[in-house]
């Protein structure tokens, strides 16, 4: 330790009336500016002290709030995307079908008909996989 950390350690123990070194405190010219420096801080400490922060934070409603509106936001886009995906999807089927006539939806819905069910495994197990990651 220094003798300035000294100092300041015995000017500490003056203040809480402990056991410190006079001798040090005699010899020392900077006693008194660090002992102003002290009292400045421990007045500055009290008036903290002494300020009543009485809050009553609820952090779990916070949190719940929190998640009800992210869970909303993520509902809202999923449907704007749904949406903007049912209407290129069936914009475009109409599109084929005015160029085409009703011989391609005979032939369209029979592919249908025979895809869909082979379609369906695939894309129910990736719900269950993306239902159990979160």
């Amino acid at each position: 330790m220094n003798e300035k950390e000294k100092l300041i350690n015995a000017l500490i123990d003056k203040h809480y009336n402990e056991d410190y070194d006079i001798n040090l405190l005699n010899k020392s010219n900077d006693e008194s500016k660090f002992e102003n420096k002290i009292d400045s801080t421990l007045e500055k400490m009290d008036l903290a002290n002494s300020v009543d922060f009485n809050f009553d934070i609820d952090t779990l409603n916070i949190i719940q709030t929190a998640v009800q509106i992210q869970t909303k936001r993520n509902s809202i886009k999923e449907n704007i995307f749904f949406l903007m995906s049912s209407i290129l999807i069936l914009s475009l089927l109409s599109i084929i079908f005015i160029k085409f006539g009703i011989k391609f939806l005979i032939y369209f819905q029979l592919f249908l008909i025979f895809i869909m069910p082979w379609s369906l495994i695939p894309l129910s197990k990736h719900a269950l996989r993306r239902n159990e990651n979160e």
